[in-house]
């Protein structure tokens, strides 16, 4: 009897440990399992996704280029007594754009400038260009002409003298001469006038002044 009892306690306590083995293992198995499908919470999986692209390094020496537009072909003290003539523009302009040479009207095809005082008025190249043309008449003055890219010519009228030559090349705001009187347009006085032509044909100076040679060359090319 004594050994019945015995070994019932020796098989119940083997059994006992073989459950508690049991109970550990399956313990770990859920703890690793945790672990892998929801991360640490000290060290949270983080799903990186596909996403390669790399930061950009931003070079601190690097500078834009600066923005060159077309400037004014005289000073800022000028006054405009002349635009160009177009139809849609108003009945005050008009009566600017009208030149009276020997009982006849012409249109006006460029924009004139004068100084307040009547003085003598410097020109200045309104971008870089090369001196193409230099033509004198006592109706016109002298006239410098000037190409810039994208076959854009300014052409500078009425000048009483040149600071530049034909060939040479000029960058904007380079003087190159100086406003005078001429046949054509004597009421003017001391003036300058200024023109310019894409492509063969006349534009309204007014339009190009502060843009760049592209926002140029894009705008009357659509034309």
């Amino acid at each position: 009897m004594k050994n019945k009892i015995k070994n019932f306690l020796i098989e119940k306590k083997e059994l006992l440990l073989f459950v508690g083995i049991l109970a550990v293992v399956f313990t770990s198995v859920m703890i690793i399992a945790s672990v892998a499908f929801n991360g640490d919470e000290s060290n949270p999986i983080v799903d990186l996704g596909d996403d390669t692209t790399e930061t950009p390094i931003i070079d601190p020496t690097h500078v834009e280029p600066e923005r060159i537009s077309f400037g004014l072909p005289v000073s800022d003290n000028a006054k405009m007594i002349r635009c160009y003539y177009s139809p849609d523009k108003s009945e005050d302009a008009l009566t600017t754009a009208i030149i009276f040479n020997d009982n006849t009207a012409y249109e006006s095809t460029g924009v004139t400038y004068v100084n307040g005082d009547d003085s003598n008025i410097n020109v200045y190249a309104v971008y870089d260009g090369r001196v193409s043309g230099i033509s004198s008449s006592d109706a016109y003055g002298t006239i410098v002409e000037i190409t810039h890219q994208d076959n854009i010519v300014t052409y500078y009228s009425s000048l009483s003298s040149c600071n530049v030559k034909v060939d040479d090349e000029v960058k904007k705001g380079d003087l190159i001469g100086v406003g005078g009187m001429n046949l054509f347009d004597q009421e003017a006085s001391n003036h300058v006038t200024f023109e310019i032509k894409i492509n063969g044909t006349y534009y309204d100076p007014e339009l190009i002044y502060d843009k760049t040679i592209d926002e140029v060359s894009s705008m009357f090319n659509e034309k």
